[in-house]
């Protein structure tokens, strides 16, 4: 019986806080990865909730071979901490 290979070469999972009132955006580090090979996956986030009548929304994106940027939008002095999930999958 034969085996076919994984089609997968690596799976980084993380997460990336904000702090209460923090800057819109955030960083998280992974190991280097190809950037044409590999599928950023938004895992959702947590927290997030503000005193105003705005919302937050959040996105990541793979800044470069080694860089998850995550963003929040908007983000105020009345917003407790949010924490974004996210997952990064490198094919062979």
């Amino acid at each position: 019986m034969s085996y076919a290979l994984s089609v997968v070469k690596s799976l980084q999972r993380g997460t990336i806080a904000f702090s209460s009132g923090a800057t819109n955006t955030a960083t998280g580090t992974i190991s280097a990865v190809v950037m044409a090979k590999s599928l950023l996956i938004f895992g959702g986030s947590s927290g997030g909730q503000s005193s105003s009548t705005s919302t937050c929304k959040e996105r990541v994106t793979l800044t470069n071979t080694t860089t998850v940027t995550a963003t929040s939008e908007p983000r105020d002095s009345n917003t407790y901490g949010t924490v974004v999930d996210y997952e990064v999958v490198e094919y062979y």
